[in-house]
């Protein structure tokens, strides 16, 4: 009588080959769908297009605007390799440390369409 042990020894190779072409099909349907992108990607699938009403950004101000102009502070930052300041959470709110990497980038604690559109 074969015991479990036995079938493992046997058919190893076959189980781990298995194991590793489910894995490769899930991927795959992820790759298809999307997710992957989403899942690895700090930026949205299409940057936001600011209105004139959207400006000046300020402390309090919320909003896909405010999570694009956190990227772009943060490719500022990491351009200047400022390595002593925390990259800003891309959260969408305008507070004290997307204030503070404004006006370190840009000069200024407020930022208006000119400032944001002159950043990449």
């Amino acid at each position: 009588m074969k015991t479990k042990n036995h079938f493992w020894k046997e058919n190893k190779a076959l189980i781990i080959i298995t194991i590793v072409l489910i894995i490769l099909a899930v991927c795959a349907v992820l790759w298809q769908t999307g997710v992957f992108g989403k899942l690895f990607s700090n930026t949205a699938s299409s940057p936001a297009l600011p209105s004139d009403a959207d400006f000046p950004l300020k402390n309090g101000s919320r909003g896909d605007v405010v999570t694009e102009l956190q990227r772009r502070l943060n490719n500022q930052l990491l351009k200047k390799n400022e390595l002593n300041l925390a990259p800003l959470a891309l959260d969408g709110i305008f507070g004290s440390k997307t204030e503070s990497a404004a006006n370190y980038v840009l000069g200024t604690k407020t930022v208006t369409k000119t400032q944001y559109e002159s950043i990449k």
